[in-house]
């Protein structure tokens, strides 16, 4: 007589799961806020159908509960979202700290943005322009006032939330050719990634000269002026000439200075359009990109080949490897690939801790594999839905101290676990097994695109010079 499978058991310690009570739609986006403090809860956000929820994840003395705090219901029910963030706003002096801010958006393409500081559950701005569904939102990690979205539209867009202006537009002549799926801020900010159903990820600039002086006015301290003549020439041109030898003359320069004040006014309230981005490539995938993002220097993405991708960004590699010198950039070094079984479904997308030293992502039979991304391919903890076996994970997310980890699913259901135990017990870095790896999916890239090309190391390629452009 053969015995019943034994239960497998999580690498974690389950902290609750919370169904939805008034929708059965999937939920498709969780997101932790990142502001934080030590010792305080975690506020953990949800979006499924025309429902956005809010949850505290509670310290306890026999560790963590979950409780249900907020809930945003759209008043039409043809809703659906698929994507949420958190940002914040700051308030008027002598008005306290900052709010926090929910940022969600879905299938009719207006991204709303909640306040959740007082317990209020009414839309403060509401972010409408693009042409179709909303698929991702994403904030900007040092300008809280900014915030990305990605559209079935063929667009990234770029928002001012306490303006509810948009900012700038990317798309056009080199831009997607078929509907963004995911988008990612670099943590120092001057640059994103985007990715789609045309196989194509892209990695824009967002300090660029069209941008500069638009963004620099929200905040000089991210955006800083290029040089010291530069910051010269902002001061002289807001000053008022005060060395002028006539009436007539003072006269005509100061209506001359409001002219060109309220003209550079005018374009700043005008959203910038970039249609070309610093690096792009279908190298990586053969089919959509549904999820990608930024690992330090590195790019981790995902199709539907059950597996994915950790790489390099090398625009120059396709220059050494070929005759043609004018052939623009594009190329790729793969570094590692994460086996994911049976995650072929689409929109199944994966979170990244904020150390960026973390990888989680979930199946489409409710299991969570974790990776230490820059260590090794093999799992370093493995979770599963503790009520349904059979449910697709459609996103995962991280604590702010990546302590907690959450996942919501195809059968409405948040599942949230506590992962602090892998922090305590970190295996030894191995850098020469690491170094090994890379040095290995250098070698078999190369060989597989160019024969008897010259093989080049990962480390003597400079991503540092494509991700941070002077």
């Amino acid at each position: 007589q053969r015995k019943p499978k034994a239960k497998k058991k999580a690498d974690g310690a389950l902290i609750g799961v919370v169904q939805a009570e008034e929708s059965s739609e999937a939920v498709m986006g969780v997101s932790f806020a990142p502001q934080q403090a030590e010792g305080e809860e975690y506020a953990l956000g949800s979006v499924g159908g025309h429902v956005a929820s809010v949850y505290a994840v509670v310290r306890t003395d026999d560790g963590y509960a979950l409780e249900r705090r907020q809930r945003y219901r759209d008043e039409d029910e043809t809703e659906c979202f698929y994507a949420c963030c958190w940002t914040s706003a700051l308030k008027r002096e002598g008005e306290g700290d900052e709010t926090p801010l929910l940022v969600f958006g879905g299938l009719h393409g207006v991204a709303k943005v909640v306040d959740c500081g007082h317990g209020a559950e009414v839309v403060t701005n509401a972010l409408s322009g693009h042409g179709n569904s909303i698929n991702d939102v994403q904030a900007h990690p040092r300008e809280p006032a900014l915030v990305f979205t990605a559209s079935k539209d063929e667009s990234v867009r770029l928002w001012n939330v306490v303006t509810a202006r948009c900012v700038a537009i990317f798309a056009g002549d080199r831009g997607h050719r078929d509907e963004v799926l995911s988008v990612d801020v670099h943590p120092e900010g001057r640059i994103f990634c985007s990715s789609g159903v045309d196989n194509s990820i892209k990695i824009w600039r967002v300090d660029g000269e069209n941008l500069r002086d638009v963004l620099s006015s929200m905040n000089d301290d991210v955006f800083p002026a290029k040089d010291d003549d530069d910051v010269k020439r902002r001061r002289l041109s807001s000053s008022s000439s005060s060395t002028a030898k006539d009436d007539a003359k003072d006269l005509a320069e100061k209506t001359s200075s409001s002219s060109s004040a309220g003209q550079r006014r005018e374009r700043r309230r005008q959203a910038i359009f970039e249609q070309f981005p610093l690096f792009s490539t279908t190298d990586v995938h053969c089919n959509y990109v549904d999820c990608a993002k930024f690992v330090s220097n590195l790019v981790v993405s995902k199709s539907t080949a059950n597996e994915i991708t950790l790489w390099a960004p090398d625009p120059d590699r396709d220059r050494r490897l070929s005759s043609h010198a004018n052939k623009p950039g594009g190329g790729v070094v793969i570094v590692r690939k994460f086996a994911l079984p049976t995650a072929f479904l689409w929109f199944l997308r994966f979170g990244v801790d904020s150390s960026q030293t973390l990888l989680a992502a979930g199946n489409n039979l409710g299991r969570v594999f974790v990776w230490r991304t820059l260590d090794s391919a093999t799992p370093v903890a493995k979770l599963h839905h503790p009520r349904n076996p059979r449910t697709a994970v459609r996103q995962v997310a991280f604590s702010p101290d990546s302590n907690v980890l959450a996942f919501g699913c195809d059968d409405a259901s948040v599942v949230v676990y506590d992962i602090s135990h892998l922090h305590r017990t970190t295996p030894e870095d191995t850098p020469a097994e690491s170094a090994a790896a890379t040095s290995t999916a250098a070698e078999e890239s190369d060989d597989n695109d160019a024969g008897q090309a010259s093989r080049e190391q990962p480390e003597s390629i400079a991503p540092s010079s494509l991700l941070f452009p002077s």
